[in-house]
């Protein structure tokens, strides 16, 4: 139901806010580092990380069209089971 998804939502949006702070800017520093300290060994080094940085990104963009299909049939068969197990307690008085 409408509201299970909005309980739901709430209580994810913090950790999704922190998660998204934390790790992204935490990794977009150790990739723009590794860039430069591998740019003074030599500059292959460095386009070898960039090019690494591009695949891994536009990977983990393919899958998450993937996931966030997935994500919302769970949420939609939990949604149903909730409701069924309702139903049933709700029948037995």
């Amino acid at each position: 139901s409408i509201a299970s998804k909005i309980n739901d939502a709430a209580g994810f949006i913090p950790p999704i806010i922190k998660t998204a702070i934390d790790r992204f800017y935490t990794d977009a520093l150790i990739v723009i580092m590794a860039f430069i300290l591998f740019w003074r060994i030599h500059h292959w080094f460095a386009l070898a990380i960039i090019i690494w940085a591009f695949v891994f990104i536009s990977i983990s963009a393919l899958v998450i069209k993937k996931f966030n299909y997935l994500s919302n049939n769970t949420a939609e068969s939990v949604s149903k089971i909730i409701g069924y197990i309702v139903d049933f307690l709700t029948n037995i008085s």
